[in-house]
């Protein structure tokens, strides 16, 4: 049941374009139908009026609705071309930024630990960064006093609950290049 519910809502931009679609078709359809029916009681101009206008408003008002799936398409299509480049990304900076530190202190870090430590300074700049040093002085304080060993080994077992941490244990490890 879960999955059929996941998939009413899988590329909806989609959807959305089928429905437009859809609903000129219906309209036209109706359209044909009221003139036909228009024709029988000898109602002329109204006929006409059917048969041309109601077609061209129903194809004119589906372009809004199909407009916004084509818009809601490009947006998923847009979200994940730069999930998947700003990752790469990141991961490729982080690891040439890094690779002078880790060689010299040598230590191996998995492409995971890199991705986690890349994924969490990508989020900040420098005033984010002086932020959390001073809102958690304290902690940032014995934090700098740890080996970069033992650093690499809090972010790697960090949990949710720890996030401040071990954002700062990432800021801490990228100061010591």
């Amino acid at each position: 049941m879960s999955s059929f519910m996941e998939n009413l809502y899988n590329n909806i931009g989609n959807k959305i374009k089928i429905l437009a679609f859809v609903i000129a078709t219906i309209g036209s359809i109706l359209s044909l139908i009221f003139s036909i029916v228009a024709l029988s009681n000898n109602l002329i101009i109204e006929f006409i009026l059917i048969i041309v206008l109601g077609p061209l408003f129903s194809w004119i008002s589906s372009f809004i609705l199909y407009g916004f799936g084509q818009i809601v398409e490009n947006s998923d299509k847009n979200i994940s071309k730069l999930n998947n480049l700003s990752e790469n990304t990141l991961k490729k900076e982080y690891k040439n930024k890094n690779s002078k530190t880790l060689t010299n202190n040598k230590i191996t870090l998995s492409s995971e630990i890199l991705e986690k430590i890349a994924t969490i300074l990508a989020n900040l700049d420098d005033s984010k960064k002086n932020k959390l040093k001073h809102n958690y002085k304290d902690w940032y304080e014995n934090i700098k006093k740890l080996s970069i060993e033992n650093l690499i080994e809090i972010i790697k077992n960090s949990n949710d609950w720890q996030k401040e941490y071990v954002v700062l244990c990432c800021i801490e490890l990228e100061s010591r290049e």
